[in-house]
Formats: C-alpha cells, sequence, structure tokens
C-alpha cells in the first residue's frame, strides 16, 4: 500500500521489468513512458481502441475482466461463465472479455 501511495502521487517511476523477452516486445506506445500521467494517457487510448475492438459500449469508467486462453475446464473458464451473469447484474459498469480457442489438442 505505501508503495502504490508513492507512485499515485508521483514519487515513484515506472521502469521496465529486467526481463530481455519483455523489453524486446515491448508496446512501442509505451517507449520512454515513464509518469504515471503518461501511463493513464496511453491507457486510456487503449481501453476506447479495446472496447471498439469487441464493440463494447465505449465507457471510460467501465472495469473491464479479460480471460485469454484456451477455453476448457483446465483453465476454469467453467468459473468465469457461472460467475459472469452474477457480476455483470451487480457492477454496472464492468464489461467482460473472453478470448482463446474453444479447445485444443490439450484438452476440451
Amino acid at each position: 500500500p505505501i508503495l502504490l501511495d508513492c507512485f499515485r502521487a508521483g514519487m515513484l517511476k515506472v521502469r521496465s521489468l529486467p526481463n530481455p523477452e519483455l523489453s524486446v516486445n515491448r508496446p512501442s506506445s509505451l517507449e520512454g513512458m515513464t509518469s504515471a500521467d503518461e501511463i493513464r494517457a496511453i491507457k486510456k487510448i487503449k481501453k476506447h481502441e479495446l472496447q471498439n475492438d469487441f464493440d463494447l459500449e465505449v465507457n471510460p469508467n467501465a472495469i473491464i475482466g479479460a480471460f485469454v486462453g484456451r477455453m476448457v475446464y483446465q483453465k476454469g473458464v467453467d468459473a468465469i461463465a457461472d460467475a459472469a451473469t452474477e457480476l455483470l447484474l451487480r457492477h454496472d459498469n464492468l464489461q467482460l472479455i473472453v478470448v482463446g480457442p474453444p479447445g485444443d489438442i490439450f484438452g476440451e
């Protein structure tokens, strides 16, 4: 909690992780981004693009929940399906996105 408060107050800078794979594949839209305000601005743009791409209501106040993976029991997608209706009824500004193949050689 203390680090998050410091980040919000602008006392901490966001740096990339020391992982060569991540730095090679880092989206060019984030290159050089260090301030919280810069990151919030690009997040707002990307959220708008995501909502358009998935034909969701464009709502800057929406909370987006996402599952990306194989849609198989093994990954717990059934739990998301079971909870989705209740979550959407309780939270007016929730948008759920589920992306992935419906099954593959590893499971159904």
